[in-house]
């Protein structure tokens, strides 16, 4: 089978479980993302989330400002935007044109390193697609919990595992997730994304949050699909070119797998509250 053999199987999302972002073209819904889901993840983030009117939100791992925009723009709140790789002009030139540089402060830091921020200074913090990369170790997490303010929310939404794959030796990882790459994507990758129990428990462990919710989207395994059929609206060219995207085929493989196999990637999204 070739490439289009396996698209045609596969589904878009349903729009329609998502009015939020009814006005939305279909390529404005995946506009600079890189992961997988793009509004359609950020809206179910924000169900949960629930932000309000003059909050401060922090958007880490914001990328090239689409999120940021979108907090901005429905939720009329004030966002500090964060990321590492991308700098505050590219940030600054995009949300003038948009008409928010008044409502979102971008900021390039590794966050790890430096976390600039007070105490108790963030009425929500919004990271999606980004977590996993950098915050699977208790003892930063705690460091940047204490910006959130008591009773703020924390919110992640991104791709993952729908259970833990606890493979004993990367020998025994599915070529699916550990193939020939410009990067080794099972260990700049694949490894972290770990499960929403995994997430859950590592969250816990900070003794710093109430989790509210926890889940696997229902549509998780559906927005991988759709990744693949809107592959080259969903992402830049310039992004596929420098290689920070892996080729379509390989997006199919992993999308081929998860329906031959009970461990498979999907979406999910972990809300809670500061103690």
């Amino acid at each position: 089978m070739d490439i289009n053999d396996y698209l045609k199987n596969y589904k878009n999302v349903n729009i329609h479980k998502y009015p939020e972002i009814a006005e939305y073209h279909r390529y404005q819904i995946y506009e600079q993302f890189i992961g997988c889901g793009g509004l359609f993840l950020a809206t179910k983030m924000v169900r949960e989330m629930n932000p309000k009117k003059g909050d401060i939100v922090l958007d880490l791992g914001c990328g090239l400002g689409t999120s940021s925009i979108f907090l901005a723009k429905h939720f009329d709140v004030t966002v500090v935007a964060v990321d590492f790789w991308n700098s505050p002009q590219q940030l600054v030139k995009r949300i003038t044109q948009e008409g928010y540089l008044n409502r979102i402060v971008p900021m390039q830091l590794d966050i790890t390193r430096e976390v600039p921020f007070d105490e108790n200074c963030f009425d929500a913090i919004f990271c999606m697609n980004s977590l996993f990369m950098f915050g699977g170790e208790v003892p930063f997490l705690q460091k940047l919990l204490k910006t959130l303010k008591p009773g703020g929310v924390f919110c992640v939404g991104s791709e993952c595992f729908n259970k833990e794959p606890n493979y004993s030796d990367k020998s025994e990882v599915p070529k699916v997730y550990n193939f020939d790459y410009n990067w080794d994507v099972w260990d700049e990758c694949f490894s972290k994304y770990h499960s929403p129990a995994w997430w859950q428990v590592l969250l816990t462990q900070t003794n710093q949050l109430d989790i509210k919710y926890c889940k696997e989207n229902d549509d998780g395994l559906t927005m991988w699909e759709d990744i693949a059929l809107n592959y080259y609206d969903y992402f830049s060219n310039g992004a596929i070119e420098m290689g920070a995207i892996i080729p379509l085929e390989n997006i199919i493989d992993i999308i081929e797998y998860a329906k031959k196999h009970s461990i498979h990637v999907t979406t999910f999204v972990l809300s809670a509250i500061r103690k």
